[in-house]
């Protein structure tokens, strides 16, 4: 299964968690899902700096979403 067969509003790389999670062998005997957390991995997800502040973003049915961030080192 890939994103081209899958309809939905939803960003590919969060598809893509999506198929992996209903593929895994827990995936297959679960008989009901449940609303999960957000999982952000790293195909969807972006560090942007604003100013002086650091924030990370990642996609959602209703836009992007940014949480501004501290950032102890620029290293």
């Amino acid at each position: 299964m890939t994103t081209t067969k899958i309809m939905s509003e939803l960003k590919s790389a969060l598809v893509n968690q999506v198929i992996r999670h209903t593929k895994s062998p827990i995936g297959r005997q679960t008989k009901q899902y449940k609303v999960l957390p957000v999982e952000v991995n790293n195909q969807n997800w972006k560090l942007t700096l604003k100013g002086k502040t650091y924030s990370i973003s990642f996609p959602t049915l209703k836009g992007e979403k940014r949480i501004p961030i501290k950032v102890a080192s620029p290293h």
